[in-house]
């Protein structure tokens, strides 16, 4: 599968070394081979990929149509828009989109950003620490993929930092209003994984996960950000 990522910074190259990893446990499940494009607009860092990564580079604004003409849109499989500024990646998965281009990832955190993406039957995702391994089950387990398919689109994976003075804050997650389409899939907290429960209790700081369409997760993530 020829995967195009456009930004190869952190995020960008966090899917890429999932994506390449050859242990036994991810073959078992991959499709087919993934090989990796780069569209990079920083000169230095585009030596750093193709010495790292030995894989095509292209150097420009991956915000334009004419730079993923460049690479060829016959030869791209998926396109990942995988910077650290959620308006670039909503622009390059938009012009991704008007070219043809399917599927097409973006990684967003801003979570106002996902109606517009999913309207575009573009995938989001917008959990940090889960981005990499998102894209892979995406584009290697379909059948993870199918768990996450509701009506005609994806639903959103999104997360939210529980901030000081939240209102959930020192609740069980059954006595909080929770949208039913919506459910909360993991709490990270201090950065070990917590099985959401019923009587699991939120806390301040907590990095809460939820998992559904669009408007249902930004009627949660609003809910656990509210202050007291």
């Amino acid at each position: 599968m020829q995967v195009l990522i456009v930004d190869g910074g952190k995020l960008g190259q966090n899917v890429a070394n999932r994506l390449l990893a050859k242990d036994e446990h991810r073959l078992m499940f991959r499709t087919s081979e993934h090989k990796i494009t780069f569209v990079e607009q920083d000169e230095d860092r585009c030596k750093e990929l193709e010495s790292r990564y030995h894989s095509p580079i292209y150097q420009g604004d991956g915000t334009k149509k004419e730079i993923l003409e460049q690479v060829g849109i016959d030869n791209i499989d998926v396109v990942v828009a995988a910077s650290e500024d959620d308006g670039r990646n909503v622009i390059v998965a938009l012009q991704a989109k008007q070219l043809g281009l399917d599927p097409v990832i973006a990684i967003v955190q801003d979570p106002d950003y996902v109606p517009l993406l999913e309207e575009n039957g573009i995938v989001s995702v917008s959990a940090p620490w889960a981005t990499a391994a998102m894209v892979e089950d995406y584009l290697d387990r379909p059948g993870v993929a199918e768990i996450f398919q509701i009506g005609t689109g994806v639903a959103s994976l999104v997360g939210v930092f529980i901030p000081k003075g939240a209102g959930v804050a020192g609740k069980m997650i059954r006595d909080i209003d929770i949208p039913r389409e919506c459910v909360v899939a993991a709490v990270i907290r201090q950065k070990n994984f917590v099985v959401p429960r019923g009587d699991t209790m939120i806390e301040e700081g907590d990095h809460v996960v939820f998992v559904g369409p669009a408007p249902a997760v930004k009627r949660a993530n609003d809910t656990f950000m509210l202050r007291r």
